[in-house]
């Protein structure tokens, strides 16, 4: 996607993760840290964690476009490899809340006494690739308005 209403798309969609993946690590790490919260919320964190993928994606995705367009202006390569890098860890937060979920749906029975560490360690492995993805998602930001802000972009393009 390159532009919304004629502006390059990038600047506007990437807002949504930068407000969702911090949102939902706190989901993650309220979840964590009440364990009687986790059977019942289980569900509503894997599908947080589903937003905050498809929206890091469409960041990413447009971020490409972007690139494009400033055509070798500015050298990009930090903040594209801190969004991909971002993504990964958006991904890993997805597939092992989602894990958590589908795990905390099953009965833990003689047969089945692998359930329990198997939730617990995909439960910590959300928390944790969240809180990761939350650092990366700020040192993506942050690297991404150094480019713009420290004015080598904006000189160059105007």
């Amino acid at each position: 996607m390159e532009s919304i209403f004629g502006l390059p798309a990038h600047p506007l969609l990437v807002h949504a993760p930068v407000v969702l993946v911090p949102l939902a690590t706190l989901f993650a790490l309220v979840v964590a840290v009440v364990p009687r919260l986790g059977r019942r919320t289980a569900w509503a964190l894997a599908a947080a964690a589903a937003v905050c993928l498809i929206a890091t994606q469409l960041a990413v995705s447009s971020g490409y476009a972007f690139d494009d367009l400033v055509a070798g202006a500015v050298d990009t390569d930090e903040h594209r490899g801190l969004g991909e890098t971002t993504r990964n860890l958006v991904l890993l937060f997805f597939v092992s809340a989602a894990a958590r979920a589908g795990l905390g749906a099953l009965t833990v029975t003689e047969d089945r006494r692998w359930l329990v560490p198997a939730t617990r360690v995909s439960s910590a492995v959300a928390t944790l690739s969240s809180i990761m993805a939350t650092i990366w998602m700020v040192r993506t930001g942050h690297e991404g308005a150094r480019l713009v802000w420290d004015g080598v972009l904006s000189a160059r393009l105007l």
